[in-house]
């Protein structure tokens, strides 16, 4: 499942860290750091046998844990995740601070 689960992510070079966890408990006040731009997915088993995975993230160092169901993975059907783009997915930035300046030549 691991393997298949990365190849489907696709590159994850950009990203600051790849973790994949035994997500079972996490909820969006769980204390644990995780940037925007690490990718931290968590699996949990389902009655059925299968797993669902999860993605979460963090907008920003004293915003509450995202956890967003991105798809399953069942012996007799493989892994079904979101083919939606990883920065699709992380568009509600409403809590980052930006920082940006211009340059007059």
């Amino acid at each position: 499942m691991l393997t298949s689960l990365l190849t489907k992510l696709g590159s994850v070079e950009s990203a600051k860290a790849v973790w994949v966890v035994d997500s079972e408990g996490f909820n969006d006040k769980a204390n644990i750091s995780i940037s925007i731009n690490t990718q931290f997915y968590g699996y949990q088993q389902e009655h059925a046998g299968g797993f669902v995975i999860k993605e979460m993230y963090r907008i920003g160092q004293d915003s509450l844990l995202t956890v967003k169901d991105l798809g399953n993975w069942r012996r007799e059907f493989g892994l079904n995740i979101s083919e939606i783009p990883i920065w699709e997915r992380r568009n509600n930035l409403h809590e980052m601070a930006f920082s940006a300046a211009t340059v007059h030549v």
